[in-house]
């Protein structure tokens, strides 16, 4: 689904990707690995595993990564497992920029769990931590406490709560990058709907009954943007930076700048 989803943007005219790994708390190795593949060159490591005898898996990609296009990658504190074995990969290999929030690190999660069934328990098993990963480069995610960002986005974790609360996630101003290129945002339309915009608006007019004090809110009622938010300039100060990180890449590269 990944690989697909970029060549579809490759044939718009893609010229920078930005992988927004933010609050995603990890899943599957495998998963991990073939998401790296898609962005490293052949044979090289996409990361490793040693366990307690010191005994070492390495990982490697094994197929032409998709073009070369600029890449930024949207990390924060919650970002964990499979997706810090991503951003360290895409890291170590500088093929892309590592973006998070100002005084932040990764979640910092590199242990490996193996399940172990319990034949007297049927049913339950025991999950063992039996070994850690190590990015390209050998760093260990776990004992370094996690990735940290290459470039610092400038805001403060009580602008991040605003930007939550407000459904800002995704949303850029239109005099950053153009009202058409937020027009196009799927996740800027999703956020449009559970804000009310997308609803077909109510009659103002209300009867007596729906007025009572103790009338329950409906559910467009309950996720409508307050009044105070709606033209309140927030937007996603960690996605425009990493915009700007490409924006200042496409820039150097076009000058003959070292990629």
């Amino acid at each position: 689904e990944m690989e697909s989803a970029i060549r579809n943007l490759q044939g718009e005219g893609m010229r920078g990707l930005i992988l927004d790994l933010r609050d995603n708390v990890g899943g599957l190795l495998d998963v991990a690995v073939n998401i790296s593949d898609i962005f490293i060159e052949k044979g090289k490591i996409i990361v490793s595993q040693k366990d307690r005898d010191k005994y070492e898996t390495v990982y490697k990609a094994e197929k032409k990564p998709l073009a070369d296009f600029l890449l930024a990658v949207l990390v924060n504190e919650f970002s964990a497992s499979a997706s810090e074995i991503v951003a360290g990969c895409i890291q170590d290999h500088k093929r892309g920029v590592i973006v998070g929030p100002a005084g932040h690190r990764t979640f910092g999660k590199g242990s490996v769990q193996t399940l172990y069934e319990l034949p007297s328990l049927p049913g339950a098993s025991l999950k063992m931590t039996t070994a850690k990963y190590y990015t390209p480069s050998g760093r260990s995610i776990e004992q370094d406490k996690g990735l940290l960002p290459d470039i610092f986005a400038p805001i403060t974790d009580e602008q991040r709560r605003a930007i939550i609360i407000a459904g800002k996630i995704g949303k850029l101003l239109p005099e950053q990058v153009g009202k058409e290129a937020n027009e196009k945002s799927g996740l800027e339309e999703l956020n449009e709907f559970y804000n009310g915009h997308a609803l077909e608006e109510e009659s103002s007019e209300k009867s007596e009954e729906e007025a009572k004090p103790d009338q329950p809110a409906t559910v467009d009622e309950f996720f409508q943007e307050p009044e105070t938010t709606k033209d309140d300039g927030l937007y996603d100060i960690e996605l425009f930076t990493a915009y700007q990180c490409l924006k200042s890449a496409q820039v150097l590269t076009a000058n003959g700048a070292a990629q």
